[in-house]
C-alpha cells in the first residue's frame, strides 16, 4: 500500500533563520526612508520563502494565496508610521508558520 505524500515540515533551524530575517526587516522598518527597501526586500525574501514552502499546489492558488498576504503586509511596511508599530513580516512568518 503506497503511503500518501506528506507535507514538508518546517525544521527548527529554518524556522529559527527566517524569523532572524524578518525581525531583522522589521528592525530596519524603524529608520526613515528605508522602510521602503526593506518592505521590498521582504517581499522578495519572505515572499519566495512562502511560495516554495506551499508544496505541490496548482499555480493560481499558490498565486492568490501568495499575493494576498505578502502583498497585504509589503503595503503595510511600506508606510512610514504604521510600519514602525505593526511587526509585519515577524506577523506575516509566524502565518505561514501556523497555516502553511
Amino acid at each position: 500500500m503506497a503511503d500518501a505524500p506528506q507535507k514538508p515540515s518546517v525544521t527548527t533551524m529554518e524556522k529559527a533563520i527566517v524569523l532572524l530575517v524578518a525581525v531583522v526587516l522589521d528592525a530596519i522598518s524603524f529608520i526613515p526612508g528605508v522602510n521602503v527597501v526593506s518592505a521590498i526586500a521582504g517581499f522578495l525574501i519572505l515572499g519566495s520563502w512562502s511560495w516554495f514552502r506551499m508544496g505541490r499546489r496548482p499555480f493560481w492558488k499558490k498565486v492568490k494565496r501568495s499575493a494576498t498576504l505578502t502583498g497585504g503586509i509589503t503595503l503595510i511596511e511600506a508606510v512610514p508610521f504604521i510600519s514602525g508599530i505593526f511587526p509585519g513580516w515577524i506577523t506575516f512568518v509566524l502565518i505561514r508558520f501556523w497555516k502553511p
